[in-house]
């Protein structure tokens, strides 16, 4: 039995308490992430009413990353190539890194940021995790009429043929107005079985709420309904976090290789 009917004293509670066991597993290199970038001064204004928030509020949860790196890693035992994934809006480099420190079999993450503000602290995490060579880090700045950023970069991936449909785990936690965009364009990039993850779908809690109309929030909203029915997918949102909505691709069928001994792996 689900336990739903917890006051908000308590959901307090159990975000704390899953923090703390979360950060049980911490490696030093993230210890270093988190202590900078809850430095950092910038202030953020993500929805209404909650302006002037610490910049660090942006940082993926340590959970989060933990559960990336664990599905990147899963996902990879799919087959035995090098990995490809997709980081839409890398901030400091948590996700990205988490999904690079699950590739087991090596591979790259390409991930993207509007500016590279953030980028001594996000290399600094990357080179002390090992995992730098892994990275592709792309500042992509948005111009005029909101072009440019992830959309660009997207759209010079689908436009490349060899890149549809090869790429195994897309994580977007960016602009939430184009969060319907990069759905799909990801859904042209994954392969049958790929995964995308987005973060924020609950948005605070706002998309539950009538009378919250801003862009982000009837944007997350409509976007959640909309996966909810897309016969492309599979997918599911968890209470957890923000909100962390999984979609996978429809289609995959596992192969079975041999090894080079001449036996079929269990």
């Amino acid at each position: 039995m689900g336990l739903n009917n917890y006051n908000s004293y308590n959901k307090r509670a159990v975000d704390r308490y899953t923090r703390l066991i979360n950060s049980r597993r911490m490696t030093s290199a993230e210890l270093t992430l988190l202590g900078e970038t809850k430095k950092l001064p910038d202030k953020m204004s993500p929805m209404p009413g909650t302006e002037n928030q610490e910049i660090s509020r942006m940082e993926v949860e340590v959970g989060e990353a933990h559960f990336l790196t664990m599905l990147t890693r899963d996902i990879g035992r799919q087959h035995d190539r090098p990995m490809k994934a997709l980081d839409i809006g890398t901030f400091t480099g948590h996700s990205a890194g988490a999904m690079a420190r699950g590739m087991e079999n090596g591979g790259t993450v390409i991930t993207i940021d509007v500016n590279d503000k953030y980028k001594s602290i996000a290399e600094q995490y990357w080179k002390k995790e090992g995992i730098a060579d892994r990275i592709d880090y792309r500042i992509e700045p948005v111009g005029a009429e909101s072009q440019g950023g992830a959309r660009k970069v997207l759209e010079e991936l689908v436009n490349n043929w060899e890149e549809l449909g090869t790429y195994d785990i897309v994580f977007i936690d960016a602009d939430k107005t184009g969060y319907k965009h990069y759905y799909e364009e990801a859904l042209k990039l994954l392969r049958p079985g790929g995964k995308v993850i987005f973060d924020n779908m609950l948005w605070s809690g706002r998309v539950t709420d009538p009378n919250a109309n801003d862009p982000n929030t009837d944007a997350l909203r409509d976007l959640n309904m909309e996966i909810s029915r897309d016969p492309r997918v599979d997918a599911v949102l968890l209470n957890a976090d923000d909100g962390i909505m999984i979609a996978e691709k429809c289609g995959f069928t596992r192969q079975i290789v041999k090894s080079t001994e001449g036996k079929v792996p269990g």
